[in-house]
């Protein structure tokens, strides 16, 4: 999952932001690595 990968080099958990994310009903979602 290309959303792990990033999250996990921008110093961040993962498996939460993935998690996060699949909590959300809004499927354009995404995260930026940036902030």
């Amino acid at each position: 999952m290309p959303v792990y990968t990033i999250a996990c080099n921008a110093g961040v958990e993962g498996a939460v932001v993935v998690g996060k994310l699949l909590e959300q009903d809004d499927l354009d979602l995404g995260y930026d690595a940036s902030k």
